[in-house]
């Protein structure tokens, strides 16, 4: 029998891009394993995909939905699925943390094939099948039921094994996410202004949701500071640097493959416990407190940079999608 899976995410100022991001490269993976993808989103989101210059595949078919409440939006996502009439095994995959659990079980009372990916430890959910890349164990998942399947831990990181450059230069991304909520791009830029590391090249990735943007522009304006306003494979800046910047999250864990030592600020509650967990094993700089005073912050980024070295990535195999897949299909 035929298999349809239909992923519901959004993408937008207060989210940002990394549940699009991550649920799209879990669709492609499913695609090339025959199984037939829906993109449910809102129009927003479409437009939204679009301006951030993300890739959709030609073979992804979109079902638009309004942007409602949490019953109106469970309700809109059935009759989506409904009115395709299809001849195949439904599963629905939803990644957005505001559709708790009422969402949950009102699709779970149509299609029982549910998949969620989810961040936290602490949130109430049903589903068939629940997905936490976080560094948990089972037992830390509150609410866990034992009709659920879960794939808890980093062995399912939604990501494929991809060739690592060795020989990497003395560069430093800069990246905080496509809205950076906290404005903590402009913050770092400034003060690494002031240090004159003159020997080292930033570059600073701008999402299409940062306010601050001509700002930022304004301030990196010397030699050894590159801005990138377009979305770009992640990959391909790791490739080619030493050193990164940045807030939890998708991007964290992409940085570690690429066996960088990267310095990290939480914008989010729930990149604390990674961020803690990872910090213990130094695998990262853990910049807790952002709010630390000047000088104290100057400080701690002359230290990463005379010390920090590359990473031998030994926490994620590469294999994620394929525990996935192999677990639903």
């Amino acid at each position: 029998m035929n298999k349809s899976i239909f992923f519901r995410f959004e993408i937008n100022k207060k989210v940002g891009s990394g549940h699009a991001v991550r649920c799209l490269r879990i669709a492609e993976f499913f695609k090339k394993k025959k199984f037939n993808i829906f993109l449910i989103i809102s129009n927003k989101s479409l437009k939204n995909l679009k301006i951030n210059n993300i890739n959709i595949s030609n073979n992804f078919k979109i079902l638009k939905i309004k942007d409602f409440s949490l019953i109106s939006d469970a309700k809109n996502t059935i009759n989506s699925i409904k009115n395709l009439k299809l001849k195949s095994q439904i599963y629905i995959f939803k990644d957005i943390y505001r559709l708790g659990l009422k969402w949950d079980n009102m699709i779970m009372s149509k299609y029982s094939r549910l998949i969620i990916l989810d961040d936290f430890f602490n949130k109430k959910h049903n589903c068939k099948t629940y997905i936490n890349y976080n560094p948990y164990r089972l037992n830390q998942i509150r609410y866990s039921k034992k009709k659920i399947k879960y794939l808890v831990g980093l062995k399912y990181f939604p990501y494929n094994k991809k060739k690592i450059k060795k020989n990497k230069k003395d560069k430093c991304l800069i990246y905080f996410g496509a809205s950076d909520s906290q404005n903590l791009t402009i913050k770092v830029v400034q003060i690494l202004n002031k240090l004159n590391l003159m020997n080292l090249k930033f570059i600073v990735l701008l999402g299409k949701f940062n306010k601050s943007k001509k700002k930022i522009r304004e301030i990196s304006k010397n030699k050894n500071f590159d801005i990138i306003e377009e979305f770009i494979d992640l990959q391909k800046i790791f490739n080619n640097c030493k050193f990164m910047i940045g807030t939890g999250g998708t991007s964290l864990w992409e940085a570690l493959i690429n066996n960088l030592h990267p310095l990290i600020i939480p914008s989010h509650k729930n990149h604390v416990n990674p961020c803690l967990y990872l910090a213990k094993r130094k695998k990262i700089q853990f910049l807790k407190n952002f709010k630390n005073n000047e000088n104290f912050k100057k400080n701690y980024f002359k230290k990463y940079f005379r010390f920090s070295i590359n990473n031998k990535n030994d926490i994620i195999d590469g294999n994620g999608l394929k525990r996935i897949y192999n677990n639903i299909k």
